[in-house]
């Protein structure tokens, strides 16, 4: 999230884990544990990040509610832009396009044949 602004797919790539960039920053980075904090996954979430920058100074940032959470929902753009960046892996142009007017309107429809029909035809 650091180096581009984002975390998709392409994020966790082997491709993308072994490039120059992230080698770089990940020597720059230390993980501390505080034994007194909870070890439970919404107290790991929880956890602040602390950057040290370039003068010295440092910004630390906790976030309780994760984007995307209940909590912290995404925006219908948000979820449509994460939606076809996992999608576009299998499904090309106006397929994916259908697959989201279909997820959109899924209670509408009258059996899972329907929404099938819709991304096949």
């Amino acid at each position: 999230m650091l180096l581009d602004g984002r975390v998709d797919l392409d994020s966790f790539s082997d491709a993308y884990c072994n490039a120059p960039k992230m080698r770089a920053s990940l020597d720059k980075v230390q993980i501390n544990k505080h034994h007194e904090w909870g070890d439970d996954a919404a107290s790991r979430r929880r956890s602040p990040v602390t950057l040290t920058l370039k003068d010295g100074s440092k910004v630390t940032k906790q976030v309780d509610k994760v984007r995307g959470s209940p909590g912290n929902p995404m925006t219908r753009d948000e979820l449509l832009g994460k939606y076809r960046g996992c999608a576009a892996r299998v499904l090309k142009g106006d397929r994916l396009e259908k697959s989201i007017a279909a997820l959109e309107n899924l209670e509408k429809l009258a059996k899972a044949s329907e929404l099938i029909d819709t991304l096949t035809t």
